[in-house]
């Protein structure tokens, strides 16, 4: 098993590839292909106003330091108004 990865503006694509060595000695490759669409915070932040929940904290990492353009990640806590 080995992978392969590339990230654009607007998505994250990682392949996976399965190598097979067959009996007479041949090897036979499988490929998994994921892609995840890349969004902008404010398309979550506004996905979530539009089911009727409201932000409550915006944290940039799982030690739920503040959130800032350069955090690693966007952790969304909402709750009902």
């Amino acid at each position: 098993v080995s992978s392969s990865w590339q990230r654009t503006q607007s998505e994250f694509l990682l392949r996976w590839y399965y190598d097979h060595m067959r009996s007479n000695g041949t090897v036979q490759r499988s490929t998994v292909e994921i892609r995840h669409h890349l969004n902008s915070d404010d398309y979550y932040l506004n996905q979530l106003q539009e089911q009727g929940l409201r932000v409550l904290q915006l944290y940039g990492d799982y030690d739920l330091s503040p959130y800032l353009s350069s955090s690693p990640n966007l952790i969304i806590k909402a709750g009902q108004p």
